[in-house]
């Protein structure tokens, strides 16, 4: 469904991305690990057309990204950005009006606000209220509503634990999986908890200066003691 090439890019003159090339597969949680500093979230920018592409080529399904973001997400690519990102002075319902901009027909964006409604039902109970005013695990739910009403072929998710409380990380990842189940959605997943990231994901790729270092089935990492000493100790 993705296929990076050989991508380098950066910001002003610096190289962040340096001849990388990944790929996801329809249907594929992919894992993006790596240390701070990597390159992590500055290839989900440029995948998405917030960053363009000084060298390589980005396809989505067998055809060249444009470097526009607007124009991705109308091709059926979303991005969770960090931190969630939601309209904290706009009601809930607002914001995913706010989000279904590409649909262009009310009828359909109202089937997708009840569609949205079914899977998430606290954002039914909290229509009314303003974003703000919601739990930061409520936003991230928010977030993922958002990114679901345009029926995205692919997600992107940039590190979707980030700032949530302890107690809702767990949970946060279990609906990626379920999103993931129940959609057939693809999704690339940039995250700092690898252990969590790792046990929802069907493969892997390691990050180190921006390159790939290393990747691989995700279930074998979180089991390699290489993995356990780098990142999880």
């Amino acid at each position: 469904m993705l296929k990076v090439q050989h991508l380098k890019t950066g910001y002003g003159k610096k190289l962040i991305i340096d001849d990388l090339s990944m790929h996801v597969n329809k249907g594929e949680i992919v894992a993006i690990i790596g240390h701070n500093g990597a390159g992590k979230s500055t290839l989900l920018k440029s995948i998405i057309g917030l960053l363009p592409a000084w060298s390589g080529d980005i396809l989505f399904e067998n055809q060249k990204l444009n470097p526009s973001a607007s124009e991705n997400v109308r091709k059926g690519i979303s991005m969770i950005p960090q931190g969630s990102q939601v309209f904290d002075e706009l009601t809930v319902e607002e914001n995913l009006e706010i989000a279904s901009f590409v649909l262009n027909d009310k009828k359909v964006i109202n089937q997708r606000l009840k569609d949205v409604f079914a899977t998430f039902p606290i954002l039914k109970e909290r229509k009314k209220q303003s974003a703000g005013k919601l739990s930061g695990g409520q936003q991230q739910i928010l977030a993922f509503g958002m990114a679901l009403i345009k029926r995205p072929k692919l997600l992107l998710m940039d590190e979707p634990s980030l700032g949530l409380a302890p107690g809702m990380v767990k949970e946060s990842f279990s609906l990626i999986k379920q999103l993931n189940q129940k959609y057939g959605l693809s999704i690339l997943i940039v995250e700092q908890k690898v252990r969590e990231a790792l046990k929802i994901a069907h493969r892997a790729y390691v990050l180190r200066l921006g390159k790939i270092a290393l990747e691989g089935n995700a279930k074998e990492m979180l089991k390699s003691e290489t993995y356990k000493k780098i990142f999880l100790s």
